[in-house]
């Protein structure tokens, strides 16, 4: 018997560098970073990972904050840039995907669970 192993190929969105000198991923980690809405945890607590910038509308993005020390869980986190700056819409752990266009959900994993 043989088995057959198929290798997962993820994607990430290319490292764009802004009309200041950063790249897309830098200055939305910066976003998140000094996001009120991260509430009492402190930047230095968490990590941001798989960030995704929409394919069809480069102007929305999410992101994934997780807790270095696992005290919470991970939270989503949607994101609009306007003027060329990125600003958290919503960060949480449900009901994010709602901020965003429907459209664009899927391309940036997030969803909107009735109620939201």
């Amino acid at each position: 018997m043989t088995s057959v192993t198929k290798a997962v190929v993820h994607r990430t969105s290319p490292a764009v560098v802004t009309h200041r000198g950063i790249t897309t991923s830098a200055a939305i980690t910066s976003a998140i970073d000094h996001s009120a809405l991260l509430g009492d945890v402190p930047a230095s607590d968490v990590s941001v990972r798989s960030i995704r910038v929409a394919s069809a509308n480069t102007s929305w993005a999410s992101a994934v904050v997780h807790p270095i020390d696992q005290r919470t869980d991970d939270a989503f986190v949607a994101l609009h840039r306007v003027d060329g700056r990125w600003t958290v819409v919503t960060l949480g752990t449900a009901g994010v995907g709602c901020a965003v266009p429907a459209s664009l959900r899927s391309n940036l994993h997030l969803v909107c669970e009735a109620g939201y």
